[in-house]
Order: structure tokens, then sequence, then C-alpha cells
């Protein structure tokens, strides 16, 4: 208890000058703050991967209710009825889909 009180008078006696001081410095601009990250970097690389991922797979189901449109337009050449961009394009989305799929689980990182 009496080594708390000390503390306090102490904290009393010299805290008014350091933030006097702290203040002084900067109104004339000679304040400065140094500030170390830990573990920032990995989390900024986790979080380009997260973007990254998103936005390929954003694309991928937009081409496919994009060539499912096209497939249901009824436009261009047909095959069997079909049309044959809307297919093609289908197609593609899927492999994209399947290449997205095969990333996510390759990764180890799939829980």
């Amino acid at each position: 208890l009496l080594t708390s009180l000390k503390e306090l008078v102490n904290l009393g006696l010299t805290g008014p000058r350091a933030i006097n001081q702290l203040l002084s410095k900067g109104a004339h601009g000679q304040f400065s703050a140094q500030v170390q990250h830990r573990g920032l970097d990995e989390f900024a690389d986790h979080m380009d991967k997260v973007a990254n991922r998103l936005a390929y797979s954003l694309v991928v189901s937009a081409s496919i209710v994009g060539s499912s449109i096209l497939i249901q337009a009824d436009v261009g050449p047909a095959w069997g009825g079909v049309p044959l961009f809307g297919v093609i394009a289908w197609a593609i989305s899927g492999v994209l889909g399947g290449v997205l799929l095969w990333n996510i689980l390759t990764s180890g990182r799939l829980r």
C-alpha cells in the first residue's frame, strides 16, 4: 500500500511536466511516434488471397448466369436446338468453376 501511494505521489509530481513536454513537442511539430506491427504481413497476404478468390468466384458465377441467359435467349447458331454460344460459354464457366474448386481443395485451408 505504501509503494502504491509513493507511485501515485510520484505520478502527481512528474505527470503534469511530462504531459506539458509532450504537448509542447506536438505544438512545435517535434512529436514523433514509432509503431511496430507484428504478423500484419501474414494477415495482409491472407486477405489478398481471400479477395482474389472472392473476385474470381464472382466472375465465374456471373459467367454461369450469363451463359444460361444466352442458352435461354436462343441467339446465334444452334446445334440440336441448343444455342452453341451459350453452351460454349457455359462449358468455359464450368471449367473456371472447376479450377476454383480445385484450388480451394488443394490449398489445405478448407475448413
